[in-house]
């Protein structure tokens, strides 16, 4: 399990891993929606918003389970 600080929250590092996902997955949510022209501005940022909280948890929950799997 992931190591908790001193106060029982996360560490920075997972903060930081989440951010990374969520970066990453806005940024080829953004590629996608502007590729098949379907960026429409203001009504198309919600779907960046909520695919980069997703990505960020879906990686942070992928990489805690590949670091934690004993080889």
């Amino acid at each position: 399990m992931e190591k908790e600080n001193k106060r029982g929250g996360l560490s920075l590092k997972n903060y930081l891993i989440r951010l990374l996902f969520g970066i990453l997955t806005g940024f080829v949510t953004y590629g996608i929606l502007v590729m098949f022209d379907l960026y429409d501005g203001e009504s198309s940022n919600l779907i960046i918003v909520l695919s980069i909280i997703c990505g960020g948890w879906f990686g942070w929950y992928v990489y805690r389970y590949k670091t934690s799997k004993k080889h």
